[in-house]
């Protein structure tokens, strides 16, 4: 009998179970649009740093063949606010809402890994043996994120709970318009909290409909 026939065999007599396609499409098609809005980021804010090169370059250049001393006073002083102003810090927002969708994008693969594993836990399983299983995946994701355990644990924490009670957070992660700060905020505040409670407390923050109603 090869792997694969071992595995469905398992499955039919409820050794293993499999988490739903839909909720491990659900997670990967988060990642590559998240991951295809970064790289749109990048390329955009690379692109804008060019424009603006060539441009103070260009004006540069014909200051010093016309040899005006007044133009070129300018010419330093408007780089000096576009470095200021326009250029650095408008790349430090565009940067910001890059690391947010970075944060979203862990989201979902913490998630999806702790419930991949959590799958292959046969149903009859001890709770030391769970346990034991947990400490596994949490030292698996410290490992590859190199942090500790105790970091590597709050992430799984906040990466189930994000995708499963809040999703208005993990979309406005996802979206690049709520840092991952605030994110970790919204867990804390409401860790304990049944789901409807949860909701009402997220919407209320996040859903501008929620808002204006309220």
């Amino acid at each position: 009998m090869r792997p694969g026939q071992h595995y469905a065999a398992f499955l039919r007599c409820g050794v293993l179970s499999v988490p739903p396609c839909h909720a491990v499409g659900k997670h990967n098609a988060a990642v590559a649009e998240t991951l295809e809005a970064i790289g749109a980021s990048a390329l955009s804010l690379a692109a804008e740093l060019r424009r603006r090169l060539v441009r103070v370059r260009r004006a540069w250049i014909c200051c010093r063949m016309r040899r005006n001393v007044c133009r070129m006073r300018r010419i330093r002083w408007g780089i000096w606010r576009w470095r200021a102003w326009a250029g650095w810090l408008g790349w430090l927002g565009g940067l910001a809402g890059m690391e947010a969708r970075l944060a979203a994008v862990k989201v979902h693969l913490a998630a999806g890994f702790s419930a991949a594993e959590g799958a292959m836990t046969p149903p009859g399983t001890s709770a030391q043996d769970r346990t034991v299983r947990k400490m596994s995946v949490t030292a698996e994701v410290a490992g590859a994120l190199t942090v500790s355990e105790g970091s590597a644990e709050r992430l799984l924490v906040e990466s189930v709970r994000l995708t499963r009670d809040l999703p208005l957070a993990l979309g406005a992660l996802g979206s690049g318009t709520l840092s991952w700060q605030h994110a970790r905020i919204l867990c804390d505040e409401t860790e304990g909290l049944d789901p409807a409670a949860a909701a009402a407390f997220e919407a209320h923050f996040l859903d501008p409909d929620a808002t204006c109603h309220g």
